[in-house]
């Protein structure tokens, strides 16, 4: 039927966000573990788009009308951690192939679909070829 809108779909875990909604912007600071995973994921057994990390943050899919969630690196190198629905969800990051995955302790397995283009050296302003 013309203009029936699609059912609401929510984030992994994230019926009641609160004040676990991050504030952080995605240009400021980010910790070098975090920087790594920079892009777009996908549920690896779903194949549907979760949405990018940026700056600190997951920035879900607009499918989950949930806002961005704050993500941080642990102790444990190869392991990152965001709070959701009161609870920590742990991801151990991993080098799958040419593609980074992240193996969140909820048995969820996320696989990097693309990463952002790094700028060229020497080209800030982003117009056109050198």
């Amino acid at each position: 039927e013309l203009g029936a809108a699609e059912p609401a779909v929510t984030a992994p875990h994230a019926a009641t966000l609160g004040s676990q909604a991050s504030s952080r912007r995605p240009d400021d600071e980010v910790a070098p573990a975090l920087a790594r995973l920079q892009g777009f994921w996908v549920d690896d057994v779903q194949d549907t788009p979760v949405g990018k990390i940026e700056g600190g943050c997951i920035v879900w899919h607009r499918s989950f009308q949930t806002p961005p969630t704050k993500l941080r690196a642990t102790a444990q190198a190869d392991v990152v951690a965001m709070d959701l629905e009161c609870r920590t969800h742990t991801a151990a990051v991993e080098q799958h192939g040419p593609r980074l995955r992240l193996r969140w302790s909820d048995g969820e397995l996320w696989i990097r679909a693309s990463a952002p283009t790094p700028p060229r050296p020497g080209r800030g302003d982003g117009a056109g070829p050198p």
